[in-house]
């Protein structure tokens, strides 16, 4: 009796629960958008129901910034967000900032959605501090050194480091 529970056109990743037995997963969600927009954080609940960006999926695009230099909303910030997991006993998730054509590996941050989306980098701290954003701080597509976060508590978390497994600590200490 398996049936399907989202009908979305492109893909979605990497699901996961979060504490309040939702899931939580990456969709590919800029099809007919802006280059790098909506590779974010989702979530519905167990049946498929309700599905939405609650954070981070429309930042301010280029084109409506007036004035003499522009910024787009999407440098300095992850494009995808990857392998997120609820952290245990917390309202806060830990996530892998990867590359928008590339591996789940990259930067790890930890994210708040109880802080107002400023449409920027209001909810997003990083985890590891020392380890720009692939393709919006660094742009060669080489320097992706942690993924798959497995969050222990809000001061210890499980993670690939290149080849191996290791104890990251809250302040990014390995």
């Amino acid at each position: 009796d398996l049936y399907p529970i989202s009908f979305f056109e492109t893909s979605e990743w990497h699901p996961s629960v979060n504490n309040e037995g939702k899931l939580v997963y990456t969709r590919w969600d800029y099809t007919d958008r802006e280059n790098c927009l909506g590779s974010n954080f989702w979530v519905c609940y167990p049946d498929g129901r309700d599905p939405r960006a609650p954070h981070g999926n429309y930042p301010t695009p280029y084109e409506t910034f007036s004035g003499a230099v522009p910024l787009d909303g999407r440098i300095g910030r992850p494009y995808t967000e990857m392998s997120i997991r609820a952290i245990p006993g917390s309202p806060k998730y830990v996530f892998t900032a990867a590359p928008h054509h590339g591996e789940a590996f990259g930067a790890l941050c930890v994210l708040d959605l109880r802080i107002e989306d400023d449409r920027f980098m209001s909810q997003i701290r990083k985890l590891t501090p020392y380890v720009p954003f692939p393709e919006s701080q660094i742009h060669a597509r080489s320097h992706y050194p942690y993924g798959t976060p497995w969050p222990l508590s809000e001061d210890f978390y499980l993670v690939n480091y290149w080849e191996d497994i290791c104890l990251l600590d809250r302040y990014g200490n390995r």
